[in-house]
């Protein structure tokens, strides 16, 4: 999905590339009231574990986009109208504390992405130079060998020319 994306949309630059990532995969959250706190900690926790295994795997844009989420979505339950009750505390230092690690991960991973996103346009535009390198040798070498095939084409009419006059 993510390769989709870097297919699709060349950036000019890895922050481009970050920001795009989140505008794209990261939107912004909606909390209901209407829904109880315990389905949006639910939510978190799942989407927290996800982040961690992408984490795990080396996956930085993955664990990005679900670190992302994640911080989203615990910032966004502040609105939420039982927030602030007894009963749920515990579930609100937690995640207090995955939030601050999260959002140190997250400050980790920026760079990481940007450098790799800068890497990978940086190796492209080598290979478009080589490629240019390569395609204006072709051009010459084509054109030396025309000249090459004009001078065997037009040598023995000089030499049949050179035999002409001496008889």
């Amino acid at each position: 999905n993510l390769s989709k994306l870097r297919e699709t949309m060349k950036f000019k630059s890895g922050d481009e590339f970050i920001s795009s990532l989140v505008s794209e995969y990261c939107p912004e959250p909606v909390v209901s009231s209407s829904i109880r706190l315990d389905t949006y900690y639910k939510k978190a926790h799942s989407m927290f574990h996800q982040a961690l295994d992408f984490v795990k795997q080396g996956n930085d844009a993955q664990s990005y986009i679900y670190l992302m989420r994640y911080a989203q979505l615990i910032m966004q339950l502040q609105n939420h109208n039982n927030y602030n009750l007894k009963q749920y505390e515990k579930e609100k230092n937690l995640n207090k504390r995955r939030l601050n690690n999260a959002i140190t991960k997250l400050e980790e991973l920026k760079p990481k992405l940007v450098k790799s996103y800068n890497d990978e346009i940086k190796k492209e535009k080598e290979q478009k130079e080589k490629e240019q390198i390569l395609l204006e040798n072709d051009d010459n070498n084509d054109e030396i060998e025309t000249e090459e095939k004009d001078e065997i084409i037009t040598a023995p009419k000089e030499e049949e020319e050179e035999e002409e006059e001496e008889k």
